[in-house]
């Protein structure tokens, strides 16, 4: 019997926000709250699965946001056209030189949101807009503008809505670079955005952009034990159960800091112990055949995504390179790192000497980092999202970008390519 709280409403992976075990660490939701109200960009980033998502979801609801949802290939011009058109204004833009763009915003066929758009603008829908004059052309269409940076930035602006760039781990370097100078060119119109993306550096917008300095708040989502701990004992009161000191510290242990992985493994625990709603009764949870039963089966629904990827990784990465090489050895000897270098970051030279006395086909630092670099690339090929592994080709760093890799090395006994 329950009051009515779920297991479903506490614990595991969602799309919505788990209040019940949602918790605002270190001030984050306040700091985020901070940087809506200022002048400046804000980049919030981290590993896969630390509630990236979430901690937006609590502060910038569905109707007062337009998401962008970077795929890909995608391109500066493809983002801001995808996010004019969730406005219900259609766009072609094409790239000038520099930060800036040419081509055309159509509001008509928006309805009543290109309506109040058109009148944000000063605009009419009859008897025409003068644009800008563009080489020989003069733009004189009805209900359409110029699609140059400053007539993007007014037009989202007049929707007063914040624009949010979701996913951007999946833009290239060169892309990603590309998008830090028009953001500081966006920001001189008055036009401040959210971008989200798994990486671990911090400070990544001002490192492709130094004129981003002191315009970009950089949020940085990790968790600390304590921090997980008390996740855990928030959902536990709200299923009226208690877990001994021990189970915490030890799921604590097994999430490696990766608070996706902490939710999924407390539901499956509490679904092993039959508790799919809130107790009528306090109930008291130990490390017992549950905690071993659920390490199998979250470790075993993780199977198909990193063996996939192990398998696939020599053939994809090789179809994005031109060179002869042999990728493989490069993740075996990742594969041999342990969690704290992988999560700290494993140098390329530092693979290049463990490849040679591991006796792997030599490969110089040359065509390691090409190797890496396709990294991005190959996840596509692969069909691998989120990203397994990234690579920085400035740092010459490789990451791991999904900590639930490392939980998989210890529970899900892989079955890795090579002897």
């Amino acid at each position: 019997m329950s009051d009515g709280t779920n297991l479903q409403d506490v614990f595991g992976i969602a799309e919505r926000v788990n209040e019940h075990s949602y918790i605002n660490r270190g001030g984050l939701d306040d700091q985020l709250r901070y940087a809506l109200n200022t002048e400046r960009h804000i980049a919030v980033h981290g590993a896969s699965k630390q509630g990236k998502s979430w901690l937006r979801a609590r502060l910038l609801k569905e109707d007062s946001s337009v998401l962008v949802q970077c795929q890909t290939g995608a391109t500066t011009e493809s983002i801001f056209t995808d996010a004019l058109g969730a406005l219900g204004v259609r766009a072609e833009i094409r790239r000038t030189s520099g930060s800036d763009f040419e081509g055309t915003l159509d509001f008509r066929g928006s309805g009543s949101v290109g309506l109040h758009l058109l009148g944000k603008l000063g605009l009419e829908i009859k008897g025409g807009t003068k644009g800008a004059r563009s080489r020989s052309t003069e733009l004189q269409p009805v209900g359409q503008a110029p699609a140059n940076l400053r007539w993007v930035a007014r037009t989202i602006l007049a929707s007063q809505k914040k624009l949010i760039i979701e996913d951007c781990h999946y833009l290239n370097d060169d892309c990603l670079q590309d998008l830090a100078f028009v953001m500081k060119a966006i920001g001189g119109y008055g036009l401040h955005i959210l971008i989200a993306g798994i990486w671990p550096q911090d400070h990544l917008l001002t490192y492709y952009n130094g004129d981003l300095v002191g315009r970009v708040e950089d949020i940085h989502l990790t968790w600390n034990d304590a921090e997980l701990d008390a996740v855990l004992q928030a959902g536990s009161r709200a299923l009226n159960i208690e877990m001994s000191s021990n189970l915490r510290r030890m799921l604590v242990s097994d999430a490696a800091g990766n608070v996706g992985l902490l939710q999924q493994l407390a539901e499956a625990i509490c679904r092993e112990e039959g508790m799919f709603s809130r107790q009528r009764t306090p109930q008291y949870l130990t490390a017992g055949p549950s905690l071993a039963r659920a390490r199998s089966i979250v470790a075993d629904n993780m199977r198909q995504r990193f063996q996939a990827f192990a398998e696939n990784f020599d053939g994809a990465v090789r179809r994005r390179l031109s060179s002869a090489c042999e990728p493989l050895p490069i993740l075996q000897v990742l594969m041999d790192c342990s969690d704290e270098e992988l999560l700290q970051g494993v140098n390329s030279d530092s693979l290049e000497r463990r490849m040679r006395d591991m006796g792997a086909p030599a490969m110089n630092l040359s065509v390691i980092g090409d190797s890496l670099a396709a990294l991005g690339d190959a996840h596509a090929t692969m069909g691998i999202r989120p990203p397994v592994i990234s690579y920085n080709q400035h740092s010459r760093k490789v990451h791991i970008t999904d900590q639930s890799l490392l939980f998989f090395r210890r529970y899900g006994f892989p079955k890795w390519p090579w002897p």
